[in-house]
Formats: structure tokens, sequence, C-alpha cells
């Protein structure tokens, strides 16, 4: 009898060994911006029966890319991520930043900002294997009551080669009033050439593709 207990316990000894050599290791590096400073929230987040639909106006032609607050991180290391609700995202240390998963060989075609009045954000190119970027694209928001928005259009299309640098996003909010909700990068697909035609009726533009 004993000697069976001493079986059926290293059974699941041995069970519990196995489950935790399977289970996922996941390694981040030291720069990564999901382990730097901490995040907080000044009120409870918005119940799904909350949010409402709107209408975004879009280009046809363009694919769009989002990024919410929720995927933004403090640049510092002793930075906090304040979440208002209803608003936003800021931090007390200057910059946010968010990495982005835009395709390659796509062409940048302009980015639009939501959040609160004054809210600036840049887009930016990142070369590999050396700590140096430029500045692909930039909004300030404008002034404003609640949640403004702001569009820029690129004066010539940029390409994403991601075989020679990572594209990320750097928010300045510094306070409750100085907020970002959301962003969305509006690219072309492929590498083909093409032309951009504004519609002044319609406030966008058509996209012909060659």
């Amino acid at each position: 009898m004993e000697l069976g207990k001493c079986s059926f316990v290293m059974m699941l000894l041995l069970a519990g060994i196995l489950c935790l050599c399977l289970s996922p290791v996941e390694v981040r590096g030291a720069d990564d911006p999901n382990e730097v400073g901490t995040v907080q929230s000044t009120g409870s987040l918005a119940t799904q029966s909350e949010v409402k639909a709107q209408a975004v106006a879009t280009v046809p032609g363009v694919t769009y890319y989002s990024v919410n607050y929720a995927d933004f991180f403090p640049y510092s290391g002793t930075a906090t991520k304040f979440v208002i609700p209803g608003s936003g995202t800021y931090s007390d240390g200057g910059s946010l930043i968010a990495s982005t998963d835009l395709p390659h060989g796509s062409s940048i075609y302009d980015m639009t900002v939501w959040g609160g009045a004054g809210g600036y954000v840049v887009l930016r190119r990142a070369n590999l294997g050396v700590y140096s970027w430029d500045t692909v694209a930039e909004v300030v928001l404008p002034d404003g009551a609640g949640i403004v928005s702001a569009t820029v259009l690129l004066p010539s299309p940029i390409l994403v080669d991601r075989g020679q640098a990572s594209y990320h996003l750097q928010i300045f909010s510094t306070s409750a009033a100085k907020t970002i909700l959301d962003v969305r990068i509006g690219y072309l697909k492929g590498t083909g050439t093409f032309n951009v035609i504004p519609n002044q009726e319609g406030g966008g533009a058509v996209i012909h593709l060659k």
C-alpha cells in the first residue's frame, strides 16, 4: 500500500516537472519598451455597452494600420503611463513609444491622430543595427474641446523597407489635457508607382495605381 502511495506521488511530481519544461518562456531584451515604466489608470475603463461606433473618413485605395493608447509604453524607465478613460493616455516622463508592423514594400501615405488638444505624435524610421532614426511623419493636434483629430498627408509617400529599418510611433503628451487616444497610418500596398489626385469636393483624395 505504501509503495502504491509513493508511486502516485512520484507520478504527480514528474507531471509537474513536465508541464514546467513544456511551458513557453518569453525572453525580452533590456530595451524592450514593454519592460520599462509603469501604468496607472485614473478611473474605470469604459464598458462595452458604453462604446459607440463612429464614422471615420477613409480614402479609396488606401489600407489602414491603427494603434491605440493601450499599445504605448513609457520611453523612460522611470516614467509612468497614465490612462484617462474616454480620453487616452499620457506620460509624466516626456514621451511614450509603440512599435508598428507596417508591411514591407508598402508606401506610407498619411497619418491621423485622435486625442486631447496639443498632443504631438511622430512616426519614425529607425535604422537597423544603429541607434538612429528619421522622422517620417508628425501630427500636432489642434486646439479644441474634448477629443480632437488631425490628419497629415505626406508630400511624397514613404516606402517601408523592413530589411533596413523598423518603424515606431512616439508621442509627446505630458498632461491629462494632452492625451493620445488613437493613431491611424494610411499606406498603399505593393511597390508600384501611383498618382495621388486631390478630391477637393469630398475633402479626400483618389488613388490611381499603375
